[in-house]
Order: structure tokens, then C-alpha cells, then sequence
């Protein structure tokens, strides 16, 4: 794999299961630390008024076909508190998911939309 200090190769026309075998490499312009710093910064700053906490990094991906990062965020909004029940439970917390599209030329934000989570997830 050819890569560079700070710069990571990023598998474009397929998920990469077994890290050692790369179908086809494309190099992109951001490297991948800092399009989710980003994605984090687009988030905190759109949803301020929010007081958003516990955000984090859920998944990403480069888009090899339209040269965008996609990267789902999560946190917690101030009503989404743990309550006593839900701590008791086995159930995990509430938390939202946004799905940020970055665009990797100009690091600018194209879209932020939902990131529904199903069961099996």
C-alpha cells in the first residue's frame, strides 16, 4: 500500500474487509483525520442552539464517484437524557446520527441528513 505520513489511501470501488488486499486505491485530497474533524466541527456549529453532547465518530467512507467523504456523527441532545429506566435496561442510550457529506476538494459541508439506524445495525 502506498501511503504517506498523515495521508491514507482510501479503498473507493469496494469495502475493504481484509485490509492487505486493496481492489482499487484512489488517494484523496483530505486525509481521512481531518474530514472527521470536519464533519465534527460542521455538526457542533449547526446544532449550537441544540447544546448537543457526546459527539462522536460513527463511520466513514470516501465516495470515490462523487469525491465526497460521507461521515455519520452521533450525539446526544439535551432531551434525549439518560433516564433511570433506561439505565436499568439494557437498552443503550438515545442518540442521533447524521450523516455528513464532505466534499473532499474544498472540505465543504454538501449536506447533513439523517442516519436511521435499523435493528440489525
Amino acid at each position: 500500500m502506498n501511503s504517506h505520513h498523515g495521508n491514507f489511501l482510501v479503498l473507493a470501488s469496494a469495502r475493504c474487509y481484509d485490509c492487505t488486499t486493496y481492489l482499487s486505491e484512489v488517494e484523496a485530497e483530505m486525509d481521512m483525520k481531518e474530514a472527521v474533524r470536519t464533519a465534527k466541527k460542521h455538526i457542533t456549529e449547526l446544532f449550537t442552539d441544540e447544546t448537543i453532547t457526546h459527539v462522536g465518530l460513527e463511520e466513514v467512507e470516501f465516495n470515490n464517484s462523487s469525491n465526497n467523504w460521507e461521515i455519520t456523527i452521533g450525539f446526544s441532545r439535551p432531551w434525549q437524557n439518560i433516564s433511570l429506566a433506561t439505565a436499568l435496561s439494557n437498552r443503550p442510550p438515545a442518540r442521533s446520527y447524521k450523516l455528513v457529506c464532505i466534499n473532499d476538494n474544498d472540505g465543504h459541508m454538501i449536506s447533513v441528513t439523517d442516519r436511521v439506524l435499523t435493528d440489525s445495525q
